[in-house]
């Protein structure tokens, strides 16, 4: 498998992964601890959750091309990896 196909299934299977660490905290609203992105409108805290999780957990040789993780709820998407993410996390969320 080359980097952008593992990259892009990495970022989809782990895009959500911070809702879990989130959801986890006594404040559920929590921002992971120093998070940079708090108060960014194109970054929601579980996507920044899932950005931490990564950059602690996930090898640091496999991180690269991760960036989907952390900006699929951007409301300007122009790379098309990110856009992919995206679109299956809203395909995923219409069938509740």
């Amino acid at each position: 498998m080359n980097q952008t196909t593992r990259s892009l299934v990495l970022s989809g299977l782990l895009h959500d992964i911070g809702k879990l660490a989130q959801r986890a905290q006594p404040n559920s609203r929590a921002w992971p601890p120093g998070s940079a992105w708090q108060g960014d409108p194109n970054i929601k805290a579980h996507a920044a959750w899932s950005d931490w999780f990564v950059s602690r957990y996930v090898p640091k040789p496999l991180q690269e091309g991760l960036a989907p993780i952390l900006l699929h709820h951007g409301a300007q998407t122009v790379d098309p990896h990110t856009a992919r993410v995206q679109l299956a996390d809203h395909l995923s969320a219409s069938e509740r």
